[in-house]
């Protein structure tokens, strides 16, 4: 599995690393094996890999593109209710303008 892989190949060196999906068991593994990352480009397939994201405290740089068929606006709320930590941050995906404002309202 991803988990098992992330395990085995990551730590506490791996400073930046790009998935083409995550899900929130692989988020929490990456959490907990690679707690310096500073740069991260991900795909999610769920808002509720967010959390575990947000929780990456060296966390510098993020990107996060998104499959179609995840609602974009339960994300980018999530992000703005937990994302403490980043100086870049890319949606490589189309933001409402409703989302967007409450991101930029409750944004930490």
């Amino acid at each position: 599995s991803i988990e098992e892989i992330i395990s085995y190949l990551c730590n506490e060196s791996l400073l930046k690393l790009a998935l083409s999906y995550i899900t929130p068991k692989a988020a929490e593994t990456v959490k907990e094996s690679c707690p310096n990352i500073s740069s991260l480009c991900i795909q999610i397939c769920s808002d509720s890999v967010i959390p575990f994201i947000c929780e990456l405290r060296s966390l510098k740089v993020l990107n996060i593109g998104s499959d179609n068929g995840i609602d974009m606006s339960s994300l980018v709320k999530s992000l703005g209710n937990h994302l403490t930590s980043v100086e870049y941050l890319f949606f490589d995906f189309n933001i409402d303008l409703p989302s967007f404002i409450y991101f930029t309202n409750y944004c930490k």
